[in-house]
């Protein structure tokens, strides 16, 4: 998709995540107040570590 429209992909990641903060309006509605994210369920007692994941080496 990216190399489709001759951008990066982090370009891409980025302007994805702004348009689902800022939607654009919609005529005659009513904006939506939550965005539609990812969720991962874990089992009980369990904990999410994500304290040695780089999100930089991700998105290059």
């Amino acid at each position: 998709m990216a190399a489709a429209r001759g951008v990066s992909l982090k370009q891409v990641i980025t302007e994805a995540v702004e348009r689902e903060v800022n939607p654009p309006p919609v005529p005659g509605g009513k904006r939506r107040s939550i965005a539609d994210l990812p969720v991962i369920h874990l089992e009980p007692g369990r904990v999410l570590d994500l304290s040695n994941f780089n999100f930089d080496d991700l998105l290059s």
